[in-house]
């Protein structure tokens, strides 16, 4: 018997497939099964080399599919089947079924595109795509003239564009833009489109001008300025609601700075800042510089006080401007002395005392102040004067004897013009000033009530008037400069029998009641008057000492008294006039001729000359002990 082949063999079949990234570098580690037509599992977990192939072997004949259930580790799950076919027959030993010489695992690919509010695109703007982590898988993506940023190379799983700098004048937008990359795909993945509108925004600021009360301000005149001063947009006005609106600002600090204030309000100097954020999460809100920027009119204050800085209720103001138009008046200080004026326009005005609390001197000068165009913010309340003073009067009267010597001790009253005494005791000083002071306005007189030590009392009134108003603090009223208290004086006129005036004599002046003598030794002038001066108040006697040549010495005395008091200047004492006899004049005897007896005529004569001298003396002394 013939054996044809003692190992006719039937063989199964074998498939192949290499696994690859789009590169062309084979993938270790994809895991695949086998499935026939009717999708039924004949092989499981057949894992691609390190040189990409995945082999399959002893399959019947029939149609077959390679499918991945597991892809290399950061790549994707290709879903394709990749389909092939085992014969039916084949001559001897069948060919290794090649499924796929080049079935690819790929990687994502994500795109954004960057524009501006306006859909224009914007190239520059950075970006960074961070892992569902936070972990960042790649930074340094910048959108290019399209706008466009692309990322490859990406693992399956969840990841986001995060903007990382924004493009020249633009804010940053902090929004993440989220996007997947499936774990798997049917053959090349599409790339995704994480956004093919992402904007890049610029800032807005908004200011609302309101006055004082709230209400709405139109008509400012604001420009915007950057963080280095320089003029970013001017001319910027608000409209009947207040609101200053500026756009299209870059990201940084600003400020709006009112350039023109509304009709009748003060400028306000105060900058208001603002920024404009380098970043922002989506479109970007207006930022309300301010919701009540304010523009103020100006207030004034007074404060009244007396001489004593005590406050004064009661004052009467008005208020003038610079060309004295009246703006308001019949304006009280209080209890604390403050008088206040509110809502005044830039300009300059003057406080005016229209009537002084009672008892005070109306206060003629004006305090002037001035409301400036431009505060910076809310205006601090004008203090046109902390201290602007109602006085009360003074008077002062100067003390002086008759040669201007100052006199102390001279002590006065002051009456009113109705004689009431309002005040007592004002004393003269070593200056011989005489002060009072605290009088309301009206008429006045010093009246001396005691005299300095040894002079006469001046009973003259001296009148003098405070005035009802007087421009700042009143001067001291000068009632005299010059009030005099005098000492007295007499005078005795020394004659003969004749009349005739007699010069030489000499006279004392003794005090009558204590006989001291006073003055000694004063002697009559060629017209024969003899004149005591400097005299204190009181009763004196002229005596004679020595009789003029030729004459008899009077045994006559001369009393005179010096009043206490006297109005002004007292008049000279005239004493009249006083007479002295010749003395007799002894006629020589003729002589005789002699007789006899001789006899001695001068004893008798010396005998008779000291009895005259003896009575004389008596007489003289006897009157000086009355």
């Amino acid at each position: 018997m013939v054996i044809a082949s003692d190992n006719f063999i039937n063989y199964q079949g074998s498939a192949e497939l290499i696994k690859q990234d789009n590169e062309g570098q084979p993938l270790s580690g994809a895991v695949f099964k086998i499935v026939d037509k009717a999708g039924k599992t004949i092989q499981a977990n057949l894992t691609s080399g390190k040189d990409g192939k995945v082999v399959v072997d002893g399959l019947a004949p029939g149609e077959y599919s390679f499918v991945e259930t597991k892809a290399p580790t950061g790549y994707i799950l290709n879903t394709i089947p990749v389909h092939f076919t085992i014969l039916a027959e084949e001559e001897g030993q069948p060919s290794l079924i090649i499924a796929s010489d080049n079935f690819v695992n790929y990687q994502g690919s994500a795109q954004l595109i960057k524009k501006d509010s306006e859909g224009q695109p914007l190239a520059g703007a950075i970006f960074k795509v961070v892992d569902k982590n936070g972990k960042t898988v790649k930074e340094g993506l910048t959108s290019d003239k399209d706008g466009k940023v692309s990322i490859d190379d990406l693992a399956p799983g969840e990841y986001s564009f995060v903007e990382t700098q924004a493009p020249t004048g633009y804010i940053l937008n902090t929004i993440p833009t989220h996007f997947t990359i499936l774990a798997e795909s049917e053959g090349q993945p599409q790339l995704v489109v994480a956004s093919d509108n992402f904007i890049n925004y610029q800032g807005s600021a908004e200011l609302i001008k309101h006055d004082i009360n709230g209400q709405a301000l139109s008509g400012a005149i604001f420009k915007v300025i950057d963080a280095d001063g320089k003029t970013i947009k001017e001319g910027l006005t608000s409209d009947e609601t207040g609101k200053v609106l500026i756009e299209s600002l870059a990201p940084g600090d600003y400020s709006f700075v009112e350039t023109k204030a509304p009709e009748g309000h003060i400028l306000n100097t105060l900058p208001v800042n603002f920024s404009i954020s380098g970043e922002e999460e989506g479109k970007v809100k207006v930022v309300m510089a301010s919701d009540n920027f304010i523009n103020y009119q100006g207030s004034a204050e007074l404060i009244k006080h007396d001489s004593q800085g005590q406050a004064l209720e009661g004052a009467i103001f008005k208020v003038v401007d610079s060309k004295g138009k009246i703006i308001k008046e019949d304006l009280a200080s209080d209890k604390t002395g403050k008088v206040l004026i509110d809502n005044l326009a830039p300009g300059d005005y003057s406080f005016v005392e229209t009537k002084a609390p009672s008892g005070y001197i109306l206060n003629t000068s004006k305090v002037d102040f001035t409301i400036l165009t431009k505060e910076e913010g809310q205006p601090k309340v004008v203090m046109a004067s902390d201290n602007f003073i109602n006085y009360q009067g003074s008077a002062e009267l100067i003390k002086h004897d008759s040669q201007g010597q100052a006199l102390e001790g001279a002590v006065f009253k002051v009456i009113d013009s109705k004689g009431k005494s309002i005040k007592e005791n004002l004393v003269s000083d070593k200056e011989g000033k005489v002060l009072i002071e605290n009088l309301v306005p009206g008429d006045y007189s010093f009246v001396e009530t005691k005299a300095p030590s040894s002079y006469i009392l001046n009973t003259s009134k001296v009148d003098f008037t405070i005035s009802t108003k007087e421009e700042n603090k009143p001067k001291i009223v000068m009632a005299s400069e010059n009030f005099i208290n005098y000492q007295g004086s007499a005078e005795l006129i020394k004659v003969d029998e004749n009349g005739k005036s007699l010069s030489g004599a000499v006279f004392n002046v003794t005090n009558s009641e204590t006989h001291e003598v006073v003055i000694k030794g004063i002697k009559t002038d060629a017209n024969g008057v003899i004149k005591a001066n400097h005299l204190k108040p009181g009763k004196y006697t002229f005596v004679e000492t020595e009789a003029p040549a030729g004459y008899q010495l009077s045994q006559e005395t001369r009393a005179f008294e010096i009043k206490a008091s006297a109005e002004n200047k007292p008049q000279v004492v005239n004493t009249g006039k006083f007479v002295n006899k010749r003395l007799p004049i002894t006629p020589k005897k003729p002589e005789l001729p002699k007789t006899g007896e001789e006899r001695n005529t001068f004893l008798p004569i010396v005998g008779v000359g000291l009895l005259m001298v003896g009575a004389t003396l008596y007489v003289f002394f006897k009157r000086r002990k009355m």
